[in-house]
């Protein structure tokens, strides 16, 4: 991450700006999700911030995003359990 990146984060990003959309997609990428599958859990983050601005800061939304494989294996979890449930 570039240096610039990081004492940006740290001033908490309030506003969805080109920019911070570009940071927190990197931070999701991270994560190991690609670019498209990133911007749709990104803006969703932004719209639940907006929607409530005492709850959680974008920082602590992006800490609680599962990585791509933790995703992946709740979603095998879960198939799982439908089938064997009959739901």
């Amino acid at each position: 991450m570039v240096e610039s990146e990081d004492k940006h984060m740290k001033r908490h990003i309030k506003r969805l700006t080109y920019r911070n959309l570009m940071i927190v997609i990197h931070k999701i990428m991270d994560k190991g999700y690609t670019m498209d599958e990133a911007e749709p859990i990104v803006r969703r983050l932004f719209d639940e911030y907006e929607a409530n601005p005492q709850g959680w800061c974008i920082e602590q939304m992006i800490s609680m995003v599962l990585t791509k494989e933790e995703y992946e294996e709740e979603q095998r979890l879960a198939e799982q359990e439908r089938l064997r449930f009959g739901f």
